[in-house]
């Protein structure tokens, strides 16, 4: 009996297929099982990277209450620039492509990026989305949220970005 290996899973269960052969109940068992975890993997890695899309106002860009109101926002500090909305968001944009991300949305109060997927060895990197909630208190100071989402496929070798994207961003408003 032969198996090609699609995935992870598919490849434990083909070497736990291999064992037991002689019992042709398990060997049933373990093909079903083998299909399952398959499907599940393969389901679950076809997601939208957790269905947490913003909340949107006015077509297709963030309000200041959707931005308050966002999770990734809400009840979590900021951290404060002393600089006018528009420096932040252009800081904001540069701190995204300087870490790796390719620029998805640029709106007032929001900007978010999408690290390509690299695929290594055992593991790959990237398929992070990066983003970056600001909101004005007066006309030279603006508060900053930064967000990363990691996706399903890659989860092991992704990273938060949150510090170098802050960092980048608190370099280039000096």
């Amino acid at each position: 009996m032969r198996f090609e290996i699609v995935s992870v899973a598919s490849f434990v269960a083909k070497a736990t297929l291999t064992t037991t052969l002689s019992h042709p109940m398990k060997t049933k068992l373990t093909v079903i099982l083998t299909m399952s975890v398959a499907a599940v993997f393969t389901v679950a890695g076809c997601g939208d990277g957790g269905g947490k899309k913003p909340v949107t106002a006015k077509g297709n860009e963030m309000s200041m209450d959707a931005v308050q109101n966002d999770g990734d926002v809400k009840n979590k500090p900021p951290t404060v620039f002393a600089q006018p909305l528009a420096r932040v968001n252009e800081a904001a944009a540069r701190a995204l492509i300087s870490v790796g991300c390719k620029l998805k949305r640029q709106e007032s109060y929001f900007a978010s990026g999408f690290r390509p997927q690299k695929m290594g060895l055992l593991i790959g990197s990237g398929g992070e989305t990066v983003k970056v909630f600001m909101l004005p208190q007066g006309d030279k100071v603006t508060n900053v949220w930064v967000d990363t989402d990691h996706s399903f496929v890659g989860m092991a070798g992704q990273q938060n970005w949150n510090k170098q994207v802050l960092a980048e961003m608190t370099s280039l408003l000096k």
